[in-house]
């Protein structure tokens, strides 16, 4: 059930100074200014080279903002920040930039703005406006009608999916249907989109993924960690870092160099493995089963067939693990392994949730299954005994 109550940060100042809440109001006052200044005021981004060459040791610590964003903020008005040396029209974001993500120049209303596998009908971007309560229901008809969808009802959205944005609980909906944005724009003939609604106070944030359905579908992991990342900068520190996780691993593992969407990665000769916290139940534990599922495109289960998972315990507490085998396309429509395999557990922990995923070729991956259950039970992160 959507309760867009003051969240439990309201009384826990972040270590700025500033409640988190103060800080989320700062969106909308930027929003609109961006819609009434000219293009010259805003923080301009510049895409950098990656900032990690080759493969780092096991005691990298956490990323910076910048190796985060794979890109620097560049004033257009010199070392004084802005004109007349007063603060910068816009600050960065600290978030987690999904691989298939590029960054695009922000418009007059969108605050972040991305284009999805370099495609033009694909899209993610953050806004936000000043507005009460009763503009959640407003806003989501609004997404409806541009699916062409029937409009809801407040009673609808007693039973709708939470998520969280800038910390904060958010209405999360992914529907699907013919995309007309009813302003003129390209429309799209079968078109998912997923988004997130946050309300506080006289604040309304949006963060919206549109696109061919079968692209948004193969990015909801992605959208789902981009907000989960999601922050903003506190001076003098990583405001987001990664969490910081023990474990032991096989010294033939090879630990990857950062990456946006994992915690950790590692080479397993030639398979895959990521370790992934999101905040919260990620999106939940049926709706990213079957996202695993059909990218061996097998079919979906239902609810009542979760029971029938083998179950596992990691970090202290109980989830599933998943064996899966088919051909293996990811998180695109390009098959990456004919004759591939997944295996890998997905373990609620109260406000996180663990995902550890090891995929591959079929007989490489069965061949590492011991390992990586010995793995993800050595998993251990402080306030999670």
């Amino acid at each position: 059930m959507f309760q867009p109550a003051p969240p439990r940060f309201q009384d826990s100042p972040r270590p700025s100074g500033r409640p988190h809440w103060a800080r989320f109001g700062w969106l909308t006052a930027a929003c609109l200014l961006a819609a009434c200044s000219s293009g010259d005021r805003e923080a301009r981004f510049e895409k950098r080279g990656p900032t990690f060459v080759g493969k780092p040791d096991s005691a990298v610590g956490p990323v910076s903002s910048s190796q985060r964003f794979d890109a620097q903020p560049q004033n257009p008005h010199g070392a004084g920040g802005a004109p007349h040396g007063g603060r910068p029209t816009v600050e960065a974001f600290v978030f987690d930039l999904p691989e298939t993500w590029q960054r695009k120049e922000r418009t007059s209303m969108r605050l972040l703005n991305f284009q999805i596998q370099e495609r033009e009908d694909a899209y993610c971007f953050l806004s936000a406006m000043e507005g009460e309560q009763e503009m959640v229901l407003l806003n989501a008809n609004r997404w409806r009608r541009q699916l062409g969808l029937p409009e809801w009802t407040q009673d609808d959205l007693q039973d709708v999916e939470t998520g969280l944005l800038f910390g904060a609980p958010a209405m999360r909906v992914h529907w699907e249907g013919p995309f007309d944005d009813g302003m003129g724009g390209a429309t799209i003939p079968e078109a998912g989109l997923v988004g997130l609604i946050a309300h506080h106070q006289s604040s309304l944030v949006f963060l919206k993924m549109v696109g061919p359905k079968e692209v948004v579908d193969a990015e909801v992991d992605h959208f789902d960690a981009f907000a989960a990342s999601l922050d903003f900068p506190i001076a003098g520190q990583d405001s987001h870092p990664k969490h910081q996780l023990s474990f032991e691993a096989p010294e033939a593992w090879q630990v990857q160099a950062p990456r946006p969407g994992r915690d950790l990665g590692f080479d397993v000769g030639a398979c895959d493995l990521s370790v992934t916290m999101l905040v919260g139940n990620g999106g939940g534990l049926l709706a990213n089963v079957n996202r695993w599922r059909g990218q061996f495109s097998l079919p979906p289960i239902r609810a009542n067939e979760i029971n029938t998972l083998e179950t596992f315990e990691a970090m202290g507490h109980s989830g599933h693990w998943l064996s899966l085998e088919g051909p293996y396309q990811g998180m695109g429509t390009q098959v990456l392994e004919e004759d591939g395999a997944l295996e890998g557990a997905i373990v609620p922990l109260g406000d996180h949730t663990l995902f550890v995923k090891l995929v591959g070729p079929k007989e490489a991956v069965q061949n590492e299954r011991d390992n990586l259950r010995v793995f993800t039970q050595s998993l251990h992160m402080e306030g999670h005994e």
